[in-house]
């Protein structure tokens, strides 16, 4: 991973990055109207899920080890399915969402896996 002495994240993937920050958005932006009976996993940020279509929940630095890990994460950045939380703080674990009828999207989360993965099991979603 690279970073800056000052903490500010350059990229995990190659120079793509920054374009695909999710700056502010929130579950209405996020997924289309009628959807608003879901509850949202908070990922960081500003930024909702739709519980319904979180995939998987991942620590970076462990999953990022592996080379199909690493294959899977720079094709979806490639492809631009790669959204950051916050480009502010170091990543430390990326949730992989599919909402239906679209393609999957990976964010990458500033917040741990065992936090996320908490509130998702203690049902500590936002209505």
């Amino acid at each position: 991973m690279n970073f800056r002495a000052s903490g500010q994240y350059e990229g995990l993937f190659g120079d793509i990055g920054r374009k695909n920050h999710v700056e502010g958005a929130g579950a209405k932006d996020l997924w289309p109207e009628g959807e608003g009976e879901s509850m949202y996993l908070h990922l960081g940020s500003s930024v909702l899920v739709a519980e319904k279509d979180v995939i998987g929940i991942f620590d970076l630095e462990i999953t990022s080890q592996s080379y199909r890990t690493r294959q899977y994460l720079n094709r979806a950045e490639k492809n631009g399915h790669i959204s950051y939380v916050d480009i502010e703080e170091i990543p430390k674990s990326f949730v992989v969402c599919a909402p239906q009828g679209e393609g999957q999207t990976v964010f990458i989360s500033p917040l741990a896996s065992q936090t996320l993965l908490r509130r998702a099991e203690n049902g500590e979603f936002l209505p």
